[in-house]
């Protein structure tokens, strides 16, 4: 992944997380994305003292933990969550940074494992739009998809509304309309006709209804 959709992909996440994280003590683990020769390390994001924090998760000798200098760490983040939010303790040396609830994977979030992108269709208001797979989990099977991908000038208001949208979308159950819905990426059933537009173009005859 270059160097742009990095920092573009690092924006949206930062856009996600301030409609996640609302009250004091909302918190959120994210792996960060893969770079070359370096090893992805784990983010904790945390609502503390009325502001969004980010703090890294660092590792020595075998245990792992925020701030080294606060505490000796842990074997695991799982022991580490478990045992600050029981304690309700601070988890930082400096200043006060208690975990109280945790927000887990949304519904309409997909592990980019899961995506391989293909050629490029079109473009959109907010970006392009590619052929790609989708490997479901869930049917055990790769399903074709088109997706609808933020672009690298889109502007922090533009991808808030591209979320909201598919926050709004991944609620809609109909065959004739988008299946698929990421805080990401938007995933669309994939179809040779092409769009709406193009499909009644080619049959005019087709009820508005269909």
């Amino acid at each position: 992944m270059n160097r742009s959709n990095r920092k573009r992909r690092g924006r949206i996440c930062e856009d996600v997380n301030d409609l996640l994280l609302v009250k004091e003590g909302d918190f959120l683990i994210r792996k960060s994305e893969e770079t070359s020769g370096q090893d992805r390390i784990y983010v904790l994001f945390v609502v503390a003292g009325g502001h969004k924090h980010h703090l890294f998760f660092r590792s020595e000798r075998g245990r792992v933990v925020v701030d080294f200098k606060h505490e000796g760490g842990f074997r695991t983040i799982r022991r580490f969550i478990e045992t600050h939010v029981t304690k309700g303790d601070t988890v930082v040396d400096q200043g006060k940074v208690i975990l109280l609830k945790g927000v887990g994977r949304q519904k309409l979030e997909l592990a980019h494992s899961t995506i391989t992108q293909g050629a490029e269709l079109g473009k959109g208001a907010f970006g392009v739009v590619k052929r790609g797979v989708f490997r479901d989990p869930t049917i055990g099977q790769p399903v074709q998809v088109a997706i609808k991908e933020v672009s690298q000038t889109s502007t922090k208001a533009q991808t808030k509304e591209f979320m909201n949208e598919a926050r709004i979308m991944r609620h809609l159950e109909h065959k004739n309309v988008i299946r698929f819905c990421t805080f990401f990426l938007v995933f669309l059933w994939w179809d040779s006709i092409g769009c709406v537009r193009m499909a009644f173009d080619q049959f005019p005859s087709l009820p508005p209804h269909q």
